[in-house]
């Protein structure tokens, strides 16, 4: 079995990672916790929108 070099392995890594991801949103399980999700966090007081906002 030949070793993959690491231009391959990066290559297999975000293919699997993107296959994964894929799945998880078409998952019909994580769209109807979407809103629940929202509106708990709109109504939980002045904090609670900052919980849902993106931090970098």
């Amino acid at each position: 079995m030949a070793s993959l070099n690491e231009a391959q392995q990066r290559i297999a890594s975000a293919l699997l990672l993107l296959r994964f991801g894929v799945f998880i949103v078409m998952s019909p399980c994580v769209w109807p916790l979407v809103p629940v999700v929202k509106s708990s966090a709109a109504t939980s007081g002045r904090s609670g929108p900052w919980f849902l906002a993106p931090r970098g």
